[in-house]
């Protein structure tokens, strides 16, 4: 009984978490003038990725898959420049987690944002963003799969997403 109370309370925390306050901590940062790279704990950095966020965007992000998989944007690891711009976005954003009655992750938001053209609709002026390549940023849903690498052995990341993993439960 007591891991299902832990389980939902844990739940509960998440939802919580991921609804709002990640994202209205990261704006809170940017009104103070400062850049923000934020990094799940899930991400591996194998090598510096600073050098790959010099370009003039407001935002860098993840892919979470690839192609030739739709593009879903990852809320784990974005890099944050603190622009008018880049702040308007995370009003926005805010603003769409909100909406919701039903807690709903912030990613999943951060996607409705960008696939239902809420963005195209209602855009952020001189907004830029930029998804980060995924042959350097890579998402597990592809490294781990043994076929994807054998074809694919160029691919050098930077940074490796530990997402996607399965694995079988033995007997202990």
């Amino acid at each position: 009984m007591r891991q299902k109370v832990f389980a939902k309370h844990t739940r509960q925390l998440k939802h919580a978490f991921g609804r709002r306050m990640h994202t209205q901590y990261i704006l809170d940062i940017l009104n103070k003038g400062h850049d923000v790279l934020f990094s799940d704990v899930d991400i591996v950095w194998l090598h510096r990725p600073y050098r790959f966020f010099n370009d003039p965007f407001d935002i860098f992000i993840l892919e979470d898959q690839g192609p030739p998989s739709p593009t879903a944007l990852c809320a784990g690891f974005v890099v944050y420049k603190s622009t008018n711009a880049t702040k308007q976005f995370m009003e926005r954003w805010i603003a769409e987690i909100d909406i919701f009655k039903e807690p709903r992750p912030d990613q999943v938001v951060l996607n409705r944002l960008f696939q239902n053209k809420l963005m195209i609709k209602k855009p952020v002026p001189n907004f830029k963003y930029k998804v980060l390549d995924p042959n350097r940023f890579v998402s597990g849903h592809y490294y781990f799969n043994a076929t994807w690498r054998k074809q694919n052995p160029q691919v050098k990341p930077v940074v490796l997403h530990n997402n996607w993993l399965q694995w079988e439960e033995t007997a202990d």
